[in-house]
């Protein structure tokens, strides 16, 4: 009998340690792991906002086609048809004089991915003609007259100076005069010479539209017409006159002479009249919102 007890009391021990061996072993290939991996791609917006001013490139392309085509548009803002009674041209540079008149398109297309606001200056350039006429008043000195070039954005009905027309143009492009604009805005609490332009695919065009191409990008293309008044009394400058149109004629022959017999420098020419279109594209702040700023 006391064999017996001890065997079973050994049988009981290998029991227990069998049980905790197989605690110890579940404890070890019974554990949990878990494991997560993951990432995420932004793009980078794009920019690409693109600007033109000058003439259309051919008789048969409309305004639309500036923005369609990829080729080099030269900037001629001057150029014209008349060619009877006057010279057209001297060399490749257009001659202009009182009774002549023309018009360029200015054109701006934002391909961005982000809406942009704009801000157009337009001013003479530095080597412009100028002249000089006596003093309206005893006692001042004389005063410096440019060109009395003026310009029209609503088909001619109405003229204005250069230094309007900045403004003008701007008021324009909000109103579409030209039915070419899509997705153009006031911008914000800003007035003058900006405006807004939406970002790429922002605008949703009619599609019963045909004058419309199929681009995705917002634009603006406005006809600016010009014009120096054959008779002043037309003009939109209060100095306008015979007497400063003859001016400017003089002026005209007397450097064309120096230059000819090198007076004036090797690179002497005769007087001319220009003006420098400045666009300045700055990105609008992005905003959360719905439809409303979706337009923005």
């Amino acid at each position: 009998m006391a064999h017996k007890g001890r065997i079973l009391h050994i049988a009981l021990l290998l029991l227990v340690l069998c049980l905790i061996s197989t605690v110890m072993l579940s404890g070890t290939f019974a554990k949990y792991t878990s494991e997560y991996s993951g990432q995420d791609t932004a793009l980078v917006a794009a920019w690409n906002i693109v600007a033109f001013a000058g003439q259309i490139p051919d008789d048969d392309d409309t305004p639309l086609d500036i923005m369609d085509s990829n080729e080099t548009k030269v900037l001629a803002l001057f150029d014209h048809e008349y060619d009877i009674h006057m010279n057209q041209k001297d060399g490749e540079s257009f001659i202009i004089a009182p009774g002549v008149d023309g018009e360029f398109v200015l054109a701006l297309g934002n391909y961005s991915d982000v809406a942009a606001d704009i801000i157009i200056d337009i001013e003479p350039l530095d080597d412009n003609v100028t002249v000089s006429l006596g003093a309206e008043e005893e006692g001042e000195g004389a005063k410096e007259y440019q060109l009395p070039i003026e310009y029209s954005v609503d088909g001619g009905d109405s003229w204005v100076t250069l230094e309007q027309l900045a403004e003008n143009v701007v008021a324009a492009i909000v109103d579409n005069y030209s039915g070419f604009s899509k997705g153009i805005y006031e911008s914000t609490g800003v007035s003058g010479n900006v405006f807004r332009i939406g970002a790429r695919g922002s605008v949703i065009q009619n599609e019963d539209d045909e004058e419309d191409d199929d681009g995705d990008e917002c634009r603006t293309i406005q006809i600016v017409q010009w014009r120096w008044p054959y008779e002043p009394a037309d003009s939109a400058y209060n100095y306008a006159s015979d007497g400063l149109d003859t001016a400017f004629g003089r002026n005209s022959a007397e450097e064309a002479e120096e230059a000819e017999n090198g007076e004036n420098g090797e690179n002497g020419e005769r007087a001319s009249y220009g003006i420098k279109i400045t666009v300045t594209a700055t990105q609008v702040a992005p905003e959360v919102g719905g439809e409303e700023g979706a337009e923005d």
